[in-house]
């Protein structure tokens, strides 16, 4: 998810844009990796198993959290992207 100003889900304000820890994001659309011709054509949400990124997800903020994958095409090949996001905020 990429640094960006505001608040997350009407509640309280995410971080400013340079206490995000490295690799965090407020969209991933924001990602430096993020394919800018990504077509989706499939989204799974599945509960984040490893204890430890959970930990630090919450860290961010509190509350639960979810492993997405986004399936999809870009320059014609199949792609999957995969990140974890905010269930109330959606991001």
């Amino acid at each position: 998810m990429a640094p960006k100003g505001g608040e997350l889900g009407g509640r309280a304000p995410i971080p400013k844009p340079n206490s995000l820890p490295n690799g965090y994001y407020t969209s991933i659309k924001k990602s430096p990796n993020y394919p800018k011709d990504f077509k989706a054509s499939n989204l799974k949400k599945n509960t984040v198993k490893n204890g430890q990124r959970l930990d630090s997800l919450r860290k961010l903020k509190s509350g639960e959290w979810k492993k997405v994958y986004y399936d999809g095409y870009s320059k014609n090949k199949k792609v999957s992207i995969h990140y974890f996001q905010h269930t109330k905020s959606q991001k």
